[in-house]
């Protein structure tokens, strides 16, 4: 009796058995989750007027705190909600500087990856005046005029040479004017057709007249401390008491 009893009680035992590498490879056969990537650090916000309205196609320019000083910045445009999504890359703080035409340029500090930025901008001041030829005292048709913000360095871009600046040419008296500056002091530079300019300093809401004086050209030879020429030498020349005219 005891050997027929402990017959069912075996084979229950081998069914149990077999049934484990079952139940394991079920186990094994289960998709592993994927772990959730991190999403990149990105400064996001939006950019409106003065008016309260978006802004579209605003220009924006970000520069890491932790940036070399020959390091692209990193830039995007505003959609017609005036929404911009900027991935940066680092976790840093940026400088940040936002521009659209119509609207002066507005410089932020200090703004970091993951919180929103909202950005309103202005209608900002205007610098006019008129230019004239240094010789003969005319008035200078079709001269261009351009001013830049000082905070306008270091957000440079290779695609658009006129980021930073505003540009406009002078009528058929000579005037120019140029609107939607920023508060403080521009680099206003003016200059003819036949490569003639001038270049001041001037405050936003002053006016300005320029006079045009004929370039002249320099012949320099750059020497090593061994008296051999340097091949590729950069040159920059500027004319003595630049910014008092």
């Amino acid at each position: 009796m005891a050997k027929n009893g402990s017959l069912p009680r075996r084979c229950a035992l081998a069914l149990a058995l077999a049934l484990v590498p079952l139940a394991a490879g079920a186990q094994a056969a289960r998709p592993i989750p994927k772990p959730t990537p991190t999403p990149a650090p990105a400064l996001e916000g939006t950019v409106k007027g003065s008016d309260g309205k978006p802004v579209e196609k605003a220009v924006v320019v970000a520069r890491s705190s932790t940036a070399r000083w020959n390091d692209p910045p990193a830039t995007s445009q505003t959609d017609a909600q005036g929404r911009f999504r900027l991935v940066t890359g680092s976790r840093a703080s940026h400088s940040l500087r936002v521009e659209a035409k119509g609207w002066a340029a507005q410089a932020m500090e200090n703004v970091k990856p993951g919180s929103p930025v909202g950005v309103t901008l202005s209608k900002g001041g205007a610098i006019e005046g008129v230019v004239r030829d240094g010789g003969t005292g005319s008035p200078v048709t079709g001269a261009r005029v351009e001013a830049r913000s000082s905070n306008a360095w270091g957000f440079q871009v290779p695609w658009d040479p006129d980021l930073g600046r505003v540009v406009t040419k002078t009528d058929d008296r000579g005037r120019y004017r140029l609107e939607g500056l920023g508060a403080g002091v521009h680099d206003l530079t003016a200059r003819s057709r036949d490569g003639s300019g001038q270049r001041k300093e001037i405050r936003v809401g002053s006016k300005a007249d320029l006079v045009l004086l004929s370039g002249a050209s320099l012949l320099v030879t750059v020497l090593d401390p061994e008296g051999r020429p340097v091949p590729g030498a950069l040159l920059r020349a500027e004319r003595e008491g630049r910014g008092g005219g």
